[in-house]
């Protein structure tokens, strides 16, 4: 018989008991009312959860972030902007939507280290992120057997929140998915304490849209298969319609525009210069006097016989600039898909406070629904 006072059910497996059978209360099960004995039981709960860094794993004898470290150097040589075409582009993200996302997610790494804007705006929603707090809140309407037990759980939540090491770094990583598609935190154990340890987007691969993810050990091309991941050593995000995408495309639209710029500004930037020749010269003072207004002309500086003489031509301004414009399109777009609206980096001349005030209420928004998500996955793949 179990022990008088014990009311905690242990229940048979999901399907289901035979007809007629009742689930009878675990012995070992605390009381209800027993909350230091919950506590404790929810602390062992928690602390299986995570893969201790020196056991055996899915990757040798290593945690997943300890063998990345030793895996994958060449791609560190490999710059993915050079000859960035529209094209490629356009076959990185439909591969990435295969599942072959390695090359996407590296080109993305490269896009935020490189365009200013983007920069931006991955350091606005970690700003964002990281200045919210966080708490452990228990439901309301709850009976007292229910509260006791809410109460040791949250108890037990504040103090293994508060003991895991890069809280605020695990919590970026998440939000982050909005810009990747998707982040990755394996669970690990140390000396020290559980610690959830992001891992970068381009280890990272599945077969098809919707397949399981995999662990591409050697970082190779094209590839939608690897080292199957165990789901419960792991925190995955998942985001639909990523801004990454988005910023790819305008990203290399806008650097081609920035290039026939500057290769415009080459040409028709400085005045053309001409040196008209004195008259009645030889062919061979001719050639000499060529010789010596080139010199002049890109010097500065210089001699010019008698009856010489130096003409500039300026190019017309039309009062367009197609290539800023373009340029900056690219921009005000990005903007917009990353926070909702032009906020106050971005917002035009004369568009007064009103208008900044209106984007930043549109990009608080965006923060806290970051943040209702990023609770939610902590709460379904961690609590």
């Amino acid at each position: 018989m179990p022990p008088a006072g014990s009311r905690r059910l242990s229940c048979p497996p999901p399907s289901g008991p035979p007809q007629g059978a009742v689930c009878m209360p675990r012995p070992d099960a605390p009381a209800l009312s027993d909350s230091m004995a919950l506590l404790d039981l929810f602390r062992k709960k928690k602390a299986a959860g995570f893969v201790p860094a020196a056991r055996q794993t899915w990757v040798r004898t290593l945690s997943a972030t300890d063998a990345i470290v030793q895996a994958g150097g060449w791609r560190d040589n490999y710059n993915p902007l050079r000859g960035l075409t529209p094209w490629y582009v356009t076959g990185m993200i439909e591969a990435a939507q295969r599942g072959a996302q390695t090359e996407f997610q590296w080109l993305l790494k490269w896009i935020r280290d490189e365009d200013a804007v983007v920069a931006a705006l991955y350091e606005r929603t970690l700003s964002a992120l990281s200045a919210l707090e966080w708490d452990v809140l228990i439901p309301e309407h709850l009976d007292a057997g229910q509260k006791a037990l809410a109460q040791a759980q949250q108890a037990a939540l504040k103090e293994f929140y508060t003991s895991l090491r890069s809280l605020r770094e695990s919590i970026e990583a998440i939000g982050l998915a909005r810009f990747t598609g998707c982040s990755f935190l394996e669970k690990v154990a140390t000396p020290t304490g559980p610690q959830l340890c992001p891992v970068p987007p381009w280890y990272f691969v599945r077969n098809g849209s919707r397949g399981p993810w995999a662990y591409n050990s050697t970082l190779s091309m094209g590839a939608t298969t690897g080292i199957p991941l165990d789901p419960r050593n792991w925190v995955i995000r998942e985001a639909e319609a990523p801004v990454g995408r988005k910023a790819a495309r305008l990203f290399v639209i806008k650097n081609m525009s920035v290039k026939d710029w500057q290769g415009f500004a080459e040409v028709f930037g400085i005045p053309a210069i001409f040196a008209i020749m004195p008259e009645g010269i030889t062919d061979r003072q001719r050639d000499e006097f060529q010789t010596i207004a080139q010199q002049i002309i890109s010097d500065a500086r210089g001699a010019l016989p008698p009856g010489s003489d130096i003409k500039t031509v300026e190019a017309k301004n039309t009062g367009n600039s197609p290539f800023k414009e373009l340029a900056e399109w690219c921009d005000s777009q990005l903007v917009i898909a990353g926070t909702g609206g032009l906020l106050t980096m971005l917002t035009a001349p004369g568009s007064g406070t009103l208008a900044g005030n209106a984007h930043q209420e549109a990009f608080d928004l965006l923060a806290k629904r970051e943040a209702v998500i990023v609770s939610e996955i902590m709460q379904e793949q961690v609590d």
